[in-house]
């Protein structure tokens, strides 16, 4: 179990290094961040909380039946 908790928290890190490089080396994607201090970051964050749990439930019904029949 632990090499899966290792390899997902190097994967991640990774994309945050690679996302944050290409920001930088692009400036059509510099211009496009939007900070979270801007008003724009906390727009439809209602939808957005709903989407989310809709997306966690999914997942833990994927789960819940891979359990089931496997």
């Amino acid at each position: 179990m632990f090499g899966v908790a290792l390899a997902s928290a190097i994967h991640m890190c990774l994309r945050w290094v690679i996302t944050l490089v290409l920001f930088k080396l692009d400036e059509d994607l510099e211009k496009s961040d939007i900070p979270l201090t801007h008003p724009d970051s906390f727009k439809d964050l209602g939808k957005m909380a709903i989407i989310g749990w809709e997306t966690f439930l999914v997942k833990v019904m994927g789960w819940w039946a891979f359990d089931v029949f496997t």
